[in-house]
């Protein structure tokens, strides 16, 4: 809670993200903030050293998955290039099944696409304009 509480927009996120889960999924939210908070500190032991894996797209913390449907369970995400079958990945390279109390769920979801080049940054290259 105080890594959260230093940084004004980590704080803002986890407010945006107890809200949604009280208004869409209807999470109480004493018991969400709570676990939502307490895995945000459990990812950010892990954070840096997981984000430099070969495929990785991006960790969050959220609603975990199940099937096709999303779960009620708080858990930590890591996001992938490509899922792979744990049999064929190194042992020294898997995800754990938990990090602390959490379920980690492996995600495929590709690369962020970085932002389209402002008019500006377009006529500086020379670039004629889209419109």
């Amino acid at each position: 809670m105080a890594g959260i509480q230093g940084h004004p927009f980590l704080h803002c996120i986890l407010k945006h993200r107890v809200h949604y889960l009280h208004k869409e999924i209807g999470l109480t939210a004493s018991s969400t903030e709570n676990e939502v908070t307490n895995a945000i500190a459990e990812l950010d032991k892990v954070r840096r050293e997981w984000l430099r894996r070969r495929g990785v797209t991006g960790l969050d913390v959220g609603l975990l998955w199940q099937g096709d449907l999303i779960s009620r369970e708080v858990g930590i995400r890591v996001k992938v290039e490509k899922k792979l079958d744990p049999r064929d990945v190194p042992a020294g390279e898997l995800f754990p099944d938990h990090l602390g109390m959490f379920r980690v769920q492996v995600l495929e979801e590709a690369a962020p696409v970085p932002e389209a080049a402002t008019e500006g940054e377009r006529l500086a290259r020379g670039e004629s304009s889209p419109c």
